[in-house]
């Protein structure tokens, strides 16, 4: 559940509308039923992600955006 990590950095395998995979640092804004509403800190823009094409979601332990 995303949910769970509002407010916080996530990183995601993640799968575009047109199947192409990519792995991102998002922090997590909101979810509004199918979509999480997130900063992605590799485009540096507010993105909107569909929740169903989340391939993988892992806790960003260090709490912050950029990669160590």
């Amino acid at each position: 559940m995303i949910e769970k990590y509002i407010g916080r950095y996530v990183d995601i395998i993640y799968q575009n509308k047109i199947g192409k995979i990519s792995q991102r640092r998002i922090k997590v804004n909101a979810v509004q039923g199918a979509l999480v509403k997130a900063f992605c800190t590799e485009s540096k823009s507010f993105r909107t992600f569909m929740k169903s094409n989340i391939l993988a979601l892992d806790p960003n332990q260090t709490g912050v955006g950029s990669a160590s």
